[in-house]
């Protein structure tokens, strides 16, 4: 960092700027937090969703292919 850098970075009006800044970006978060776990949410229900879907067809080929299998063995 340079001399002027520095300078301006001890100054009030640099401390009030980032002050502001930081409340802005709380406020906002605070403001979208609803969303952010509506969001969340969503994701997480649609990945157990997919989840269990896949888990079902896998079961349903496992019994589907052992049947077909009993049923080769014992010639129908």
């Amino acid at each position: 960092m340079n001399k002027e850098n520095e300078a301006i970075a001890k100054t009030p009006q640099f401390y009030l700027v980032m002050l502001i800044l930081i409340v802005m970006v709380l406020g906002t978060i605070a403001t979208a937090w609803r969303t952010i776990e509506l969001g969340v949410m969503a994701i997480g229900t649609w990945t157990i969703w997919t989840f269990y879907q896949q888990r079902k067809q896998s079961q349903q080929a496992y019994l589907k292919e052992l049947f077909y299998q009993l049923i080769q063995e014992n010639n129908g």
